[in-house]
C-alpha cells in the first residue's frame, strides 16, 4: 500500500480499505443471471428440436410403410421393440422373417433418433387401401385415433394417425 507524506494512507480524504462495491457486485450478479438463462434456453430448445427430429422421421417412416402397402397387394406395418427405442418394417404380417429396409437406413431395425424413445411400444400395419389396422395382417381396422409420443429427456412430440385414413399430421 502507498503512505502519503503526510501519514494517510492514499493520500487526503482516502480509505485504507479497498474492494467491490455494492453496484459492481450487483452488475456481475445480473449478467451471470442473464447468462445463465440464455444457456438453459438453448438446452432446452435443443432437446425439444431433437424430439421433434425423431418424430418426423418416425412419421415419414410410418407413411413409408402406408404407401407401401397401397401399392401392393400385401399389407405393410412398422412394430416397435419393447423398450420403444427401436423399430422395424414389415411386410405380409410377417414381423419375424419378413422384415423390410426402410429408405435410407443401414438395417431392418431402426433405432429412434437422437436417443428419444416411443411410447407406447406399438405394431400398426397398413391394409391395401392405407387404412391403419391394429394386427401384424393389416385385417383389423383401427377403430380411433392412436396417439404415439416421442420422448426426448422432457420433451415431448406426440404422432396421431387417424382412423379409416391413415393421416398423419
Amino acid at each position: 500500500m502507498f503512505h502519503h507524506p503526510t501519514g494517510t494512507a492514499g493520500g487526503p480524504g482516502r480509505s485504507s480499505q479497498s474492494g467491490f462495491t455494492l453496484i459492481e457486485i450487483v452488475s456481475v450478479l445480473v449478467l451471470l443471471s442473464i447468462l445463465t438463462a440464455v444457456a438453459v434456453a438453448r438446452v432446452s430448445s435443443m432437446r425439444a428440436a431433437e424430439a421433434v427430429a425423431a418424430a418426423d422421421v418416425l412419421k415419414a417412416h410410418l407413411r413409408h410403410a402406408q404407401a407401401s402397402a397401397m401399392n401392393s397387394t400385401v399389407s405393410y406395418g412398422i412394430q416397435t421393440h419393447s423398450s420403444g427405442t427401436s423399430y422395424f418394417m414389415f411386410e405380409n404380417g410377417d414381423t419375424v422373417n419378413g422384415q423390410v429396409r426402410l429408405p435410407g437406413e443401414d438395417s431392418n431395425t431402426v433405432p429412434v433418433r437422437s436417443g428419444a424413445s416411443v411410447t407406447p411400444s406399438f405394431t400398426i400395419s397398413f391394409d391395401t387401401f392405407g387404412r391403419p389396422c391394429t394386427d401384424t395382417g393389416g385385417s383389423t381396422l383401427q377403430s380411433g385415433t392412436r396417439t404415439l409420443a416421442v420422448t426426448r429427456e422432457g420433451s415431448v412430440q406426440t404422432i396421431t394417425i387417424t382412423p379409416n385414413t391413415g393421416f398423419i399430421p
